[in-house]
C-alpha cells in the first residue's frame, strides 16, 4: 500500500505576475508563507520520502516543508514543470505571443504529436508522468510519499491514474482546463495490490482556510 501526496509550490513570482516562468522563477513573499502553513499541516501526516523538482520555486517549497519533517529532499527533475515554448518565457499570459500559441492550441490540441515549437507535446509529457508512476512503484511501494511539484504536471499524474491506457490528448486537454488545482493543493494518490492506482483527493487546501 502506498499513498503519494502530491503537492504543487507555492505562490511563485510568475504566478503574482501572470507571467510565463523559467525554471529559476522564485516563491514570492506569500509563497513563501503559504510553504510555512503548509509545512506545519503536513507536519502531523506521516511521510517517508521527500522528492521536489529540480525547479526553484518547488526547491524553496520543500526546503520549507523539509525542516519540519527533518528529511532530505532528492530533486527529481522528471517532476518539472511541462516545458512551454522558449518565447514564452518571460512574456504575460494575455501577451500577443501568448495568444498565437493559444490559438494554434486550440486548433491542434487532440493531436498528442503537435508541436507549436520547441515545448513539450502531450506525448511527450505522458511518457515522463509514467516513467514517474513507474518509479514510484518499484521504489516505494510500501511508503508515505510527498512530490513537491507543478500544476499541470500534477494533473498529467491525476489523469494517468484515473484514465490509464485510455488516457488521450483530448481528454487530457479537458482534464487540464477544468480541474483546478492551486498553490500548496494537496492532491493523494494511492495504489495498492488489489485496484493499482486511485485518486483520493483533489487539491486540498484546508490549511489555507
Amino acid at each position: 500500500f502506498m499513498l503519494v501526496y502530491l503537492v504543487r509550490h507555492g505562490e511563485s513570482e510568475g504566478n503574482k505576475s501572470q507571467t510565463y516562468q523559467f525554471p529559476e522563477t522564485e516563491l514570492s513573499e506569500i509563497g513563501k508563507r503559504q510553504a510555512e502553513i503548509l509545512a506545519e499541516r503536513l507536519a502531523k501526516i506521516p511521510i517517508d520520502f521527500i522528492y521536489a523538482s529540480s525547479y526553484k520555486r518547488a526547491q524553496q517549497t520543500a526546503e520549507i516543508i523539509s525542516k519540519v519533517k527533518n528529511l532530505k529532499i532528492e530533486t527529481w527533475d522528471d517532476i518539472r514543470e511541462i516545458r512551454r515554448p522558449s518565447i514564452l518565457r518571460g512574456k504575460h499570459v494575455r501577451s500577443v505571443e501568448a495568444k498565437l500559441f493559444e490559438k494554434a492550441y486550440l486548433k491542434n490540441y487532440k493531436n498528442p504529436s503537435w508541436k507549436f515549437s520547441d515545448e513539450e507535446n502531450f506525448s511527450d509529457l505522458k511518457v515522463r508522468a509514467e516513467k514517474v508512476l513507474n518509479h514510484l512503484l518499484e521504489n516505494h511501494s510500501d511508503q508515505n510519499v510527498l512530490l513537491v511539484s507543478h500544476g499541470t504536471f500534477i494533473k498529467t499524474l491525476a489523469s494517468l491514474v484515473l484514465f490509464k491506457e485510455s488516457l488521450t490528448a483530448k481528454i487530457f486537454w479537458n482534464f487540464r482546463h477544468h480541474a483546478i488545482i492551486k498553490n500548496t493543493g494537496i492532491t493523494i494518490c494511492e495504489h495498492t495490490e488489489k485496484f493499482g492506482w486511485s485518486l483520493v483527493s483533489w487539491n486540498d487546501m484546508q490549511h489555507l482556510g
